[in-house]
């Protein structure tokens, strides 16, 4: 993790101790996701941990730390030759990232046992990923040689920062005073052009 990324999580997790200490209106809460990463179209999951302030019945504002891990193979690819009947060739793409959030949640409906809304929170990320910009197979018939051969073209860092937004829905039921579980569905997108949507579970314990 750089190290920037490491002393803000620090700080917000600082604060978040201390606001949560003097609130009666603050919640915590814990989400995993699956989805899918837009470059390449990989699937993988999502996971965070949210604090959440309220300011009224209907609106609270929102601090996150996400993470995400996205993989899949490429284009299977395998061939043989005279010492080995079959040699596996295929590549393993992997995208993941780290992100900070900041924003609001809108409670549309919320009463005693149900909570149903969406939030809105701008988002700054790390992301690694091993994705060329392009992959060309030459094979045998072309190049004659016994096996095929990878050309890979990038042009774009595989480690990135950007800047980017993020929608929620969600719905919550109140199983206690203090818990809440719930689901919902998130779509992402951030100036290194990049999206991610996903569908979450979530629990969360008022304080």
């Amino acid at each position: 993790m750089p190290y920037k990324l490491l002393l803000i999580l620090m700080f917000l997790l600082s604060y978040i101790n201390v606001f949560s200490q003097n609130s009666n209106n603050s919640y915590l809460e814990l989400n995993f996701a699956k989805g899918v990463h837009g470059s390449g179209d990989i699937t993988g999951f999502q996971y965070g941990i949210l604090f959440a302030q309220s300011f009224s019945k209907k609106l609270d504002w929102t601090l996150s730390f996400e993470g995400s891990l996205h993989d899949e193979p490429d284009t299977p690819l395998f061939y043989s030759d005279e010492w080995d009947p079959l040699y596996n060739s295929t590549l393993h793409n992997v995208t993941s990232g780290l992100q900070l959030g900041a924003g609001v949640r809108f409670n549309i409906a919320h009463t005693r046992w149900h909570l149903f809304g969406f939030g809105l929170s701008s988002i700054f990320r790390y992301q690694v990923t091993s994705l060329p910009d392009v992959t060309i197979v030459e094979y045998p018939a072309i190049t004659g040689l016994p096996y095929p051969v990878r050309v890979f073209i990038t042009e774009s860092p595989y480690r990135t920062f950007a800047v980017g937004g993020s929608l929620k829905l969600y719905y919550g039921y109140k199983v206690s005073d203090k818990y809440t579980i719930g689901t919902g569905g998130s779509f992402q997108i951030d100036t290194n052009g990049d999206t991610i949507g996903s569908y979450f579970i979530s629990v969360s314990r008022k304080f």
